[in-house]
């Protein structure tokens, strides 16, 4: 069974029985307090979470731990950049062999941090550290759909699963009913470009912002749901195929024609929040902030298809992986981790985010059971798993290399340059660095 079917299957089980009953300071070798002396052990917990999308729940779950007991203290580092961010933080880390204990992968970077990194599986930690009760953890608490997600070309579990998402369309209703739009009718990406030009002749304002994710997310979106493939089944690219030259050149068409926002990701979802954009390409995971500060009425559309093509909906999101090296901290890492999955934490993320949850008890907390059953943006969401793939990962030790090229190639295309020159030049540019 193929992993897009068993996630689509793990899924929808979920749902049934839901219906039935989302840098700072550098790491160390030894940090204050891990040497036997009086005191808790002290961790890092690196993350990218901005506080538009999961700071400030990191913060409120740190400190909660924290204040839960007086074994371990976590100290919470924010890596600007997101996921890729704080892998360029952690390679400088490790050429320093100072490792953070508990760090975000995002699932893009799953083969290079498997590959260039030391960091202890989470069987190896449960066998470790676990006590008896909890050595059957990964079997139990998480879903197979997710638990896949976290597993390297050769099928071993590199970390726990934490953050899973979708990319929605978020709209606003009220600028587009200005514009005499039904978000509704929207189900291909010419309909989406069309309502977006509308919201311009309309407005003037931007119709459509398409976040311009750093680790190339929203680029796999379109390109492998016109055909396109970015990584290939033997690890090598093929960006610059026909497909892919067509999914992005629409892109780029539209920041030609002043209908899709040109700007980082944070600028764009800012701009839907204030009014500005009327419809954004983002994860669910901008469902707490969208809902916390938006003035008009939002809600979540399903993304579109290029005709009748099959959509190619990528994974987003992250899993938790264990790069301490000192004993002490790695065991503190496993009491700080499990401290994280309890119902009533996963709950705190994913309602605070908008995170889909991973674990089979997520729903013990009835809020987050609720949230799931009966929020519009969720069940959206939810409602795109069938179309579920993996997030692309460039493979090897040049992988964080080749996910730049990648990104900066379809920066060029957006200040002017050709998609149909630009793309299969950086082909094969990647697939150098990948031989």
């Amino acid at each position: 069974m193929s992993l897009k079917n068993r996630i689509f299957k793990g899924a929808m089980a979920l749902l049934a029985g839901l219906s039935l009953a989302a840098c700072g300071n550098g790491g160390s070798e030894s940090a204050s307090n891990n040497d036997g002396s009086d005191g808790p052990i002290e961790i890092e917990y690196w993350h990218g979470n901005a506080d538009t999308q999961g700071g400030q729940q990191v913060k409120e779950l740190v400190d909660k731990f924290n204040e839960s007991q007086d074994e371990v203290h976590v100290t919470p580092v924010y890596n600007e950049g997101l996921y890729v961010g704080l892998m360029k933080n952690l390679q400088t880390q490790a050429a320093a062999k100072k490792y953070p204990a508990v760090v975000q992968i995002g699932w893009a970077y799953r083969e290079y941090f498997d590959e260039n990194f030391e960091s202890m599986k989470p069987a190896e930690l449960i066998d470790n550290y676990a006590a008896e009760e909890d050595k059957d953890y990964m079997d139990t608490k998480f879903h197979d759909e997710f638990t896949n997600l976290a597993k390297n070309l050769e099928g071993e579990v590199l970390g726990f699963p934490y953050s899973a998402s979708t990319a929605v369309i978020f709209v606003n209703e009220d600028l587009l009913a200005e514009a005499g739009v039904n978000p509704d009718e929207i189900k291909t990406y010419d309909d989406l470009f069309e309502a977006a030009k509308t919201v311009k002749d309309k407005t003037g304002k931007y119709g459509l912002n398409i976040d311009q994710s750093n680790d190339n997310w929203t680029s796999q979106q379109l390109i492998e749901s016109n055909g396109g493939k970015v990584v290939t089944d033997d690890g090598k690219t093929a960006i610059g195929s026909d497909e892919s030259v067509e999914a992005m050149g629409a892109w780029a068409k539209g920041i030609e024609e002043g209908y899709i926002f040109n700007g980082q990701t944070a600028d764009g979802q800012q701009s839907f929040i204030t009014g500005d954009v009327a419809m954004t390409n983002s994860t669910i995971a901008q469902r707490g902030n969208i809902t916390r500060n938006a003035s008009f009425n939002a809600k979540a559309i399903p993304l579109p298809s290029f005709g009748d093509k099959e959509r190619a909906i990528p994974a987003g999101g992250s899993f938790l992986a264990v790069t301490a090296q000192d004993e002490a901290e790695q065991e503190a890492s496993w009491k700080f981790i499990k401290f994280l999955f309890e119902p009533d934490n996963i709950a705190i993320w994913d309602e605070g985010t908008g995170y889909l949850p991973p674990t089979t008890d997520a729903t013990e907390n009835d809020t987050l059971k609720k949230l799931i059953e009966e929020d519009q943006m969720y069940q959206t969401s939810y409602g795109q798993m069938e179309d579920l793939v993996p997030f692309s990962s460039f493979p090897g030790t040049n992988g964080l290399q080749a996910s730049e090229k990648f990104r900066d190639a379809r920066d060029r295309i957006f200040t002017g340059v050709s998609a149909s020159e630009e793309l299969p030049k950086a082909e094969d540019e990647i697939n150098e660095l990948l031989n």
